[in-house]
């Protein structure tokens, strides 16, 4: 049994126990009357269960046969105590909806419940009389004054301060209003305790203080404790947080003590001489209100809300523990405020300047970062990855340590042979380094045919196709006009082929048009073309690996390559339009000869340029 404001329970009466019959079998207790430890359902219980149409076996279906039993036999009624449930059940709905049965308890067990009854109601007054005993000595022995005795039990404070011997009101006893803090209950107990004696007041106040006293020196009690806030104060608290302790505790007295404003029988006193000082408050509707108020009534006094960002630190206007978002600023002067409210604001734009650049510094070097981390990253992938190209690489080093420098500019003669492919894009590089070496990228460039370039085929690991090459771009462009319109077995790619494309006899002329020039593929040099004699322009058709064509908008899939001075390997561009962009890739030279793909493997077919470009399919 918890005793409230009591924490020691050393020597606490123990409540009574349930009292017994002289045959064991009926009890009295906490809980009620009860027979062999069955709790007795009252009269009105059971009516209630009948009248309201419940059924008795669903409100008894979880009960046991002994349940039904006690009933039946302390309210008189009948039965066979062989019988089943259901039956017994039976027994005690009609005994219920007969009459006066189980109005009372049987005539045997009535003067049993009664004595039973007067025996524990005698406990009970003696355990509550020993418990009030325990009190007495328990509120005694408590240390600590009235800030201890308020807390473990209001009535006994306030007997003890503020009534006689016989309980009645003693004014004399306790003239100067108490104040107790670190209350631990609700307030209604205090307003329980004062209101029965007359002329006894309290006042509640912020951080779990009250002051109790007579009606005639209350207020002079929330004086002396207002005067005790700057007494008590650290040294180190500035004048502003001490304003504000002493404005939410007695705003009248914060007024009266900071800015001279007091009431003279209920009329407005303007001081003759006025503060400068300003106070800066925490806002509350219910301050700025009664602020409001007060400056109406004394002309001169300004009261302005300034609202505080919410990202905003405040660290030099003399508050030093903001909670809100916004605070009022209170003076008499008028241009005091203003210059407050004017430093207040530039205040604020240097803090946020000074904490978006330090975001912005914080920003740059996590990018910085974030860059070194990629950058040390692609280190690392392409140290693995120049590991891995190694043993590809091998014919191609045997084929240059057998060749001797060909001198002279790059010319078509020079393109013509095999090449392996090291793709050093982003996108399918995972393919220059297969796990049958067998299956190295390759591009295979035929001798030429055509005074404005040549052609080739390769496979790219998931793609494949046709390739032109040509020292400029204008020779790129004669080079495709050149690309035959059938297929190898002679089917031309026209509307037989795409019913739904429009204007299909004079598509495949527009596309070299002046207005269709290729577009310009990402050149790192920022020169464009250039009339190097080691740089070769090329464009492609190609589709997925076993796949459909890839349609390059607006002649897209285009690039370029620069040769070094061996012309055995060149480095480049190539375009892949809407798979990828443009990506680096290297092509180095393994034969003179265009060499057949791997068993298994095959290239693509030269006469196959049009089965190549998806603008003849309608994509």
């Amino acid at each position: 049994m918890r005793i409230p404001g009591y924490n020691s329970y050393c020597g606490f009466p123990l409540p009574p126990g349930a009292v017994q019959s002289a045959n064991g079998r009926f009890t009295y207790g906490e809980d009620g009357f009860a027979l062999d430890n069955i709790q007795l359902e009252s009269p009105d219980e059971l009516k209630y269960i009948i009248e309201v149409g419940i059924d008795l076996n669903n409100k008894l279906r979880r009960t046991t046969k002994a349940w039904i039993t006690a009933q039946l036999e302390c309210y008189g009624v009948d039965f066979k105590k062989s019988a089943i449930r259901p039956v017994l059940v039976d027994a005690l709905e009609k005994a219920v909806r007969g009459g006066k049965q189980c109005d009372h308890l049987s005539a045997t067990v009535k003067p049993i419940h009664d004595f039973l009854c007067e025996q524990f109601e005698s406990k009970v007054k003696t355990h509550a009389q020993a418990v009030e005993r325990w009190k007495d000595e328990h509120f005694a022995s408590l240390q600590g004054g009235p800030d201890s005795e308020a807390a473990v039990d209001m009535g006994r404070f306030v007997a003890k301060y503020f009534l006689d011997v016989h309980g009645l009101p003693d004014r004399t006893k306790t003239k100067d209003p108490l104040a107790v803090s670190h209350w631990r209950y609700p307030i209604s107990a205090v307003a329980e305790a004062t209101e029965k004696i007359p002329g006894l007041k309290y006042r509640k106040f912020p951080r779990d203080m009250v002051i109790i006293g007579w009606d005639t020196e209350l207020e002079r009690g929330v004086e002396r404790e207002f005067a005790n806030l700057s007494s008590s104060a650290p040294s180190t608290m500035s004048r502003n947080d001490l304003a504000i302790i002493e404005a939410d505790f007695e705003v009248d007295l914060f007024l009266k003590k900071y800015f001279r404003i007091q009431t003279v029988n209920g009329v407005a006193a303007i001081p003759r001489e006025k503060p400068s000082a300003l106070v800066f408050l925490p806002s509350s509707v219910k301050m700025d209100s009664y602020l409001k108020t007060i400056a109406s009534n004394f002309p001169g006094l300004c009261v302005e809300l300034v609202k505080k960002s919410k990202r905003e630190r405040e660290i030099s206007i003399g508050i030093s523990d903001l909670s809100t978002y916004k605070y009022t600023v209170i003076g008499w002067d008028a241009k005091t405020v203003e210059a407050a409210l004017s430093r207040i604001k530039e205040t604020r734009r240097r803090v946020q300047e000074d904490e978006m650049a330090k975001k912005r510094a914080k920003r740059t070097a996590e990018l910085v970062r974030q860059e070194d981390e990629a950058a040390d990253k692609r280190a690392k992938r392409k140290a693995e990855d120049d590991k891995q190209w190694v043993p590809f690489s091998a014919p191609h080093r045997q084929f240059a340590a057998r060749q001797r420098p060909r001198l002279g500019p790059l010319g078509l003669k020079h393109l013509v042979g095999s090449y392996i492919v090291r793709w050093e894009g982003e996108t399918g590089s995972q393919w220059s380094y297969p796990y049958n070496p067998a299956n190295v990228l390759r591009l295979n460039i035929s001798p030429t045919e055509s005074a404005h370039g040549v052609r080739a085929t390769f496979f790219f690991g998931w793609i494949e196709g046709i390739m032109l090459l040509a020292m400029s771009k204008r020779s790129v462009r004669l080079l495709r006009e050149e690309q035959p319109r059938k297929n190898r077995w002679g089917e031309t790619m026209d509307a037989d082929w795409n019913d739904d494309f429009d204007h299909h006899e004079d598509y495949y002329n527009c596309i070299y048009d002046e207005e269709e020039e290729p577009k310009e593929i990402i050149d790192p040099t920022g020169k464009g073309e250039t009339t190097s004699s080691t740089r070769v322009y090329f464009q492609c058709v190609f589709s997925e690996v076993d796949g459909y064509p890839i349609q390059g908008d607006n002649n897209e899939h285009i690039g370029y390559l620069d040769f070094d001075t061996s012309k055995f390997s060149a480095k480049g561009y190539m375009n892949l339009g809407s798979l990828c962009g443009a990506e680096p890739f290297s092509i180095y030279k393994v034969s003179d000869k265009t060499l057949p793909p791997p068993r298994g493997e095959h290239d693509a077919d030269l006469s196959d340029w049009c089965m190549y470009d998806g603008r003849h399919w309608g994509y």
